[in-house]
This record gives structure tokens, C-alpha cells and sequence, in this order.
């Protein structure tokens, strides 16, 4: 495991905790997905960096010798993330608001990422 994979899981890790914290989203994501209290479960924070973790290690993979990376992480999210999280809204009857406030920060997390990525 090397540790630019390590450092930019744990950057996109704290770009979730602050994006759905209360003091930014957290209260607007909360009325928009119905959910009526957010004490996230230790579990669920184990999962969640486990998952900003293989993200990073996949788009390191995706940016290890691109020209330009951040575009191809932008790519990576409208090709994948964003074309398939977009069935909450057509067909889950979510909000679209709700869509886009998720999907702002899945590309905020993949550019910090990216950045992360390239410091080292």
C-alpha cells in the first residue's frame, strides 16, 4: 500500500465527513433523503473509507501517467458515477437537488483526490 493512495483516501474521506457535516449539507441532504437522524455507525465509517480507498487506488491506476488528470477524472465520474447514480432520480423517485448535492461531492472528493495523488 503506498501512502499517496492512503493520504488521498483519508483527504476524500474528510471531504464526506465535512460535506454531509451540519455545518455545510448535512441538514439539506438529511430533508432531501428523508433521513431522520445522522449518528453515523463506526461500521459504516470503516465501509466508507474502505470505499474512498479503492477509489483512490483505481484512479491512480486511471491518472498514473495522464496528461491531463483531473480531467480524466472528471471523465471517470460522468462516465461512471455520474450515468449511474442518475437512476435515483429517473427511477427511485429521489429528488434531482438530492443527485446533484451527492454527485458535487463525489467530483469535489475525485479532484482532491487527484490532487492528493499528485503530490507525491
Amino acid at each position: 500500500m503506498t501512502l499517496n493512495i492512503l493520504a488521498a483516501a483519508a483527504a476524500a474521506f474528510v471531504v464526506g465527513f465535512l460535506w454531509y457535516s451540519e455545518s455545510l449539507f448535512g441538514k439539506t441532504w438529511m430533508k432531501l433523503s428523508k433521513v431522520k437522524s445522522k449518528k453515523p455507525e463506526p461500521t459504516y465509517m470503516v465501509y466508507a473509507f474502505v470505499g474512498a480507498f479503492v477509489t483512490a487506488y483505481v484512479l491512480n491506476m486511471f491518472i498514473a501517467g495522464s496528461a491531463q488528470p483531473y480531467v480524466t477524472a472528471l471523465l471517470l465520474w460522468l462516465g461512471f458515477v455520474g450515468t449511474t447514480t442518475l437512476g435515483s432520480f429517473l427511477w427511485e423517485g429521489k429528488p434531482f437537488s438530492l443527485w446533484i448535492l451527492n454527485n458535487a461531492q463525489s467530483i469535489v472528493s475525485l479532484l482532491v483526490m487527484v490532487f492528493v495523488l499528485g503530490m507525491f
